[in-house]
């Protein structure tokens, strides 16, 4: 998979490169459609300040030895062809515990 170039607007707006890093199987449209997972780096190829992931990088290669477990945390919304968020009921929001 080739890098792509493009624009980033974190405040400022600054030309990023995103390089690929890890692909998987798209388990939602399925194949053949990917997931594609990249590094963000700025016009010095330097890893920009929200970009983590080279960090952790770092620090997982450094320790490995010690078969280091973690995890990660992405949030994302998934909206059905109507609109609501998917599994919402039509009245909208539902239940929560303790409400």
């Amino acid at each position: 998979i080739p890098e792509w170039s493009t624009c980033w607007v974190d405040g400022n707006l600054i030309e990023v490169t995103l390089v690929p890093v890890r692909m998987f199987q798209d388990p939602f449209t399925l194949d053949p459609n990917k997931l594609v997972l990249c590094e963000v780096l700025d016009s010095n190829r330097v890893p920009i300040g929200s970009n983590q992931r080279s960090q952790c990088a770092k620090v997982m290669e450094e320790v490995k030895d010690f078969q280091p477990w973690f995890g990660m945390e992405q949030e994302y919304t998934l909206f059905s062809l109507d609109g609501r968020p998917f599994g919402w009921p039509p009245q909208g929001c539902p239940f929560t515990g303790g409400v």
